[in-house]
């Protein structure tokens, strides 16, 4: 003969949170090599990246590539230099955006030098 057992376990209260609720910062990488079209969408890296400003609000935009600079209107951004997101560590405003982040969003075309990243 076999008894079942019932246990009844409280809800434990959970506060879940949304991105919202935290600081988010967005590290675009704009060098030269973010003017590649992407075909199949007809723009080039850097409007692709781009668009993620569009869709997610950030309270940090930081556009890097071998010098790095808060934005504030990501229409006029270009692609232009190299590709060093130690950059981002080199500028005040930049590395304070960064450190205040409590949400990272990194993003690059991937041509990123070896020795950037073991850095």
């Amino acid at each position: 003969m076999t008894s079942s057992y019932l246990v009844t376990i409280p809800k434990a209260k959970l506060n879940l949170k949304t991105v919202k609720d935290f600081i988010t910062g967005i590290f675009i990488d704009n060098s030269g090599s973010t003017s590649s079209q992407l075909v199949s969408i007809g723009k080039n890296v850097l409007e692709t990246e781009l668009n993620i400003c569009q869709v997610t609000q950030f309270d940090y935009v930081v556009l890097w590539n071998t010098s790095a600079k808060l934005c504030t209107n990501i229409e006029t951004s270009t692609p232009q230099g190299g590709t060093s997101p130690m950059a981002i560590f080199h500028n005040e405003s930049t590395k304070e955006a960064f450190n205040k982040s409590d949400v990272i969003v990194f993003v690059t075309d991937g041509e990123i030098d070896n020795s950037s990243v073991t850095q």
